[in-house]
């Protein structure tokens, strides 16, 4: 692993040596697509308060957000909400240092009624 190595998707050559059934020998250059994927920069820690939400109530979604090996600047938090669940869904996180912890709070309501877990996705825009 090279810690220096830059995210992004580059042309390699795959060479591959052969010989055939008759004794020839030979060898081809096949090119790749490679990609070299990014180190998390973000650790996420999410609850709710209170832990147990029942319907038609109101409660917080806490996310916490550390940044991990960069500062993160002009950081913006979404939620996608789904059909029934009301409230805030974009708060702005704003400037972090490599290693600092923010803290934002989500005011939302679930449905009337009761129904099956419900997934939240929570995107960043930076």
């Amino acid at each position: 692993m090279d810690d220096n190595a830059v995210k992004g998707t580059y042309i390699a050559d795959l060479v591959v040596k052969y010989k055939t059934e008759f004794g020839d020998q030979g060898e081809a250059r096949i090119p790749v697509m490679v990609e070299v994927v990014a180190v998390p920069q973000l650790d996420l820690e999410v609850k709710t308060i209170p832990d147990k939400i029942y319907a038609n109530s109101d409660f917080t979604m806490n996310v916490a957000v550390t940044t991990k090996n960069s500062d993160l600047k002009d950081a913006v938090v979404r939620l996608q909400l789904p059909d029934g669940l009301e409230g805030e869904n974009r708060e702005i996180l704003g400037d972090l240092e490599a290693g600092e912890t923010a803290s934002i709070n989500f005011s939302l309501k679930s449905p009337k009624e009761s129904g099956p877990t419900t997934r939240i996705y929570i995107t960043f825009t930076i």
